[in-house]
């Protein structure tokens, strides 16, 4: 399956230069539009809209995995009922600066890693890590979920200053083109950046884990899930492994 996922998807770096592309096909070439001739303005018609087609299909299908996700993740109760409860848990969200420790529910789900939810903070575990990985290390899993919830006013900033840069950027276009390649390159930049902003929230909560238990747990449960992945270049929620680990081993120090 994950083969397959690639072959439809292409490669997060590939997605990534499509929409790249897209913006530069709406920015440079479309900010002359009303200066075009009208046959050149024909052609430039008709290579926007395959180019776009073609980017945002390739661009949304990962997406849709995700989302089709989102009900496992949020309403699937089979298996959830299992409270994990570590004699741990409560010292580490107050070392953490987490007023309330949240539950740590137990899912049988195989396509779900761990997860917080965002609304009720939340956190979910799949089963298979408990057999997979060492309890220092599930600690550290745990960590790192903590940091997500005691970060989530500063992702929602991010999101937020995102947001506004990207009306910003979209102004100076619609003023220059037709609004439908003003609204183009508006989306096409909010895919490119909301990526950006998903790996600095995993990159923060790995730092608040570290912060908290030290680096060396995340660190040994990336690298054996670096050594169990096909591809390690990231994708639009999560940034590469290996550059988690090297972030981490950072501080370590120099022994």
């Amino acid at each position: 399956m994950r083969n397959f996922g690639r072959s439809v998807y292409g490669t997060f770096r590939r997605r990534r230069w499509l929409l790249v592309g897209l913006l530069i096909l709406c920015a440079v070439p479309g900010s002359l539009l009303l200066w075009m001739p009208v046959g050149i303005r024909l052609i430039y018609g008709y290579v926007l809209i395959v180019f776009t087609a073609l980017t945002f299909t390739f661009t949304l299908l990962p997406f849709v995995n995700i989302v089709t996700l989102l009900p496992a993740v949020l309403l699937d109760r089979r298996g959830d009922h299992e409270k994990y409860e570590p004699t741990e848990l409560g010292n580490l969200a107050r070392t953490m600066g987490v007023k309330r420790a949240p539950r740590v529910l137990l899912i049988t789900n195989p396509r779900i890693g761990p997860f917080t939810n965002g609304v009720t903070n939340t956190i979910r575990l799949p089963r298979t890590w408990l057999a997979k990985f060492p309890h220092t290390e599930i600690m550290s899993t745990l960590g790192h979920e903590l940091g997500h919830v005691r970060a989530r006013k500063w992702f929602w900033l991010d999101m937020a200053g995102v947001f506004g840069f990207v009306f910003a950027a979209t102004v100076p276009l619609v003023f220059l083109t037709a609004p439908i390649i003003a609204q183009i390159f508006e989306v096409a930049l909010l895919f490119l950046l909301i990526p950006k902003v998903s790996w600095r929230n995993e990159y923060r909560a790995d730092l608040e884990s570290a912060k908290a238990l030290g680096p060396e747990g995340l660190i040994s449960v990336f690298e054996q899930l670096e050594a169990e992945s096909e591809m390690d270049e990231g994708s639009e929620t999560h940034p590469p492994l290996r550059a988690r680990i090297n972030r981490l081993m950072k501080l370590l120090g120099p022994h």
